[in-house]
């Protein structure tokens, strides 16, 4: 019995990080998103903090960007095998409704040597809740063997403080190193027998490289894998009898490490009005092999190793940014984002299915000292359908889709 119980703690454990694209989330700066993100080798306002620190080096004096990210996302189910009742009923997870602010600073002078950045942040996070929908992976209804596999509501939120520190080696290159501070506020995975929240965090790297020319412009930006240690709480609101009285809590904890990410950027300025840019994103899922489940008041049970084998992911990103007047901008951008789970490890804590996003983008200069810049996109989920899960009711069809509206308000002191 305590070893069921251990598993249920493993299974839930295991999707910490089941969030859209995996769970990052690349929409960072209203005038990179409406660029689709392709922003690695253009890094020309404060936001290079994030994309591209060794850009803060060519930037003069001190300026912010506060932007705000309002993200809508829509998921859904179709219960192809009938597995919780007629075959080809559908099922829709709660809407979600997040709002993510997020800042950027950068601070270059003359007679310093070196040039800096601030980034605080959210790269990875969103929530899943299928509580309440009926799906037969979230009822009170499955199989005894399986409970420990049935979802109902899965968050993360985290923050990321990352400062940098850049060197202008030339005119026309420079280079950034700078360290990442990731503390995870809550992670919550509930089923409808367990509720297991945590917090904790960990400390990371970056190093970037940034190549301007006339017209040309390259950019290499790496972040390194972040470990954090995670402790929290699991409840049994139904108990376990004979074992568990209903409300049991014991503590728990593991460990989860975000992945590391390798970004490459080219900027090609066409003509004065015109910019285009692309990226390619190398992103480490592999990472997310495996966690190990400690829960000490279960004894020896208490330790289980959970496999989820996601893979490393390639995505691509490409944008245009054309001045159309002096002080207005419009931008246009598009992603291709592939999934980072196979059929035998897919869950539907995780919207884990490819993913393209639509950008457009406007920018206003009031003056050269303030801009506002707005952008929107859309996230078009790629069906999937799903066979070969080893938990029956897992298979079926799953789509979706998402939105997302942000603005930005960049000033130069």
């Amino acid at each position: 019995m305590k070893r069921w119980m251990v598993l249920a703690v493993a299974c839930l454990m295991g999707s910490v990080q089941a969030h859209a694209g995996g769970f990052f989330i690349g929409e960072q700066g209203a005038r990179a998103q409406g660029m689709g993100g392709a922003f690695t080798a253009v890094s020309d306002d404060p936001t290079a903090a994030w994309f591209n620190p060794a850009g803060v080096a060519f930037q003069e004096g001190l300026s912010g960007t506060l932007n705000a990210d309002v993200i809508v996302t829509n998921n859904e189910f179709v219960d192809t095998f009938g597995f919780g009742g007629p075959a080809g009923r559908g099922y829709k997870a709660k809407r979600g409704n997040f709002f993510i602010p997020h800042g950027y600073i950068a601070y270059n002078r003359d007679d310093l040597p070196v040039a800096f950045g601030l980034a605080i942040n959210a790269p990875f996070g969103l929530e899943t809740d299928w509580s309440g929908s009926g799906a037969p992976f979230s009822s009170v209804l499955a199989p005894a063997p399986l409970r420990a596999a049935t979802v109902t509501f899965s968050r993360i939120q985290m923050v990321n403080i990352n400062p940098s520190v850049a060197f202008k080696v030339s005119d026309t290159f420079s280079l950034a190193i700078g360290a990442a501070y990731y503390n995870v506020m809550n992670a919550d995975l509930n089923n409808p027998f367990f509720r297991l929240g945590g917090s904790g965090s960990g400390w990371g790297m970056n190093v970037a490289a940034l190549y301007k020319g006339d017209r040309l412009s390259l950019g290499a930006s790496y972040r390194s894998q972040v470990k954090t240690n995670l402790s929290g709480v699991a409840v049994y609101p139904l108990g376990n009898p004979p074992l568990l009285p209903p409300g049991f809590s014991t503590s728990g904890s593991t460990s989860i490490t975000f992945p590391d990410m390798l970004n490459l950027g080219i900027a090609y300025q066409v003509s004065e009005a015109l910019l285009l840019s692309a990226d390619v994103d190398w992103v480490n899922w592999s990472t997310y092999d495996r966690l190990v489940i400690t829960q000490p008041a279960l004894g020896p049970a208490g330790t289980l190793v959970a496999v989820r084998n996601w893979k490393a992911t390639v995505a691509f990103r490409i944008g245009m940014e054309w001045s159309f007047a002096e002080n207005q901008r419009i931008r246009l951008g598009y992603v291709f984002d592939p999934t980072p789970i196979d059929a035998l490890y897919f869950e539907p804590r995780v919207p884990g299915n490819d993913r393209q996003l639509f950008n457009i983008g406007y920018g206003y200069a009031f003056d050269e000292a303030t801009s506002v810049d707005l952008a929107y996109s859309y996230v078009r989920i790629s069906d999937r359908n799903e066979t070969g899960s080893p938990v029956p009711f897992y298979n079926g069809k799953y789509s979706g889709d998402g939105h997302v509206f942000a603005a930005s308000l960049t000033h130069h002191f």
